[in-house]
């Protein structure tokens, strides 16, 4: 079992992934199948049809269409927001895992904000958005594509503004 926290509309809601199953706050959701026409889901115990799920990985979001409604879902990578959290205002970017560096988003000298997405990390056939931890300017990026990193390793430094 997999608990994360995910942002839908502004609202912050609990994310459980058990056994191919999907757990929203209370709603229960299983993907059924996928076919040309969009993905079939059941959703408390009723069928709907999405029509299109697009990843914004530069907003670090995920905007999902049923029926012509949009919803954007944000989905808060506990590790990362534990990790942000850390140390009041520290702009170390700290590797919350194992893995290997596959995108650096960023280059020294530019400015970003709190939640942007720095760096990729795979890590076990997954993408992992590394994000900063506070808005600034980034003064050290410690990595290079490719790198295989240890967790707690420093990745990139961003300098906190003011």
């Amino acid at each position: 079992m997999k608990k994360l926290k995910t942002k839908i509309e502004e609202t912050e809601s609990e994310v459980i992934l058990d056994r191919g199953q999907i757990t929203v706050d209370n709603h229960q959701l299983r993907i059924i199948e996928e076919n040309r026409l969009g993905i079939l889901i059941e959703l408390d115990g009723k069928e709907m049809m999405v029509d299109d799920v697009i990843e914004l990985p530069d907003e670090g979001i995920i905007r999902v269409e049923i029926r012509g409604y949009t919803i954007d879902v944000k989905v808060i990578d506990p590790i990362n927001e534990a990790l942000a959290n850390r140390g009041g205002a520290s702009g170390d970017v700290i590797s919350p895992m194992s893995g290997t560096i596959s995108n650096i988003n960023v280059e020294i000298g530019q400015e970003v904000d709190e939640g942007q997405v720095l760096l990729i990390i795979s890590a076990m056939k997954m993408e992992n958005q590394i994000t900063s931890p506070v808005a600034g300017v980034v003064k050290n990026i410690k990595v290079n594509n490719n790198d295989q990193v240890p967790s707690g390793k420093l990745l990139a430094i961003v300098e906190p503004k003011e």
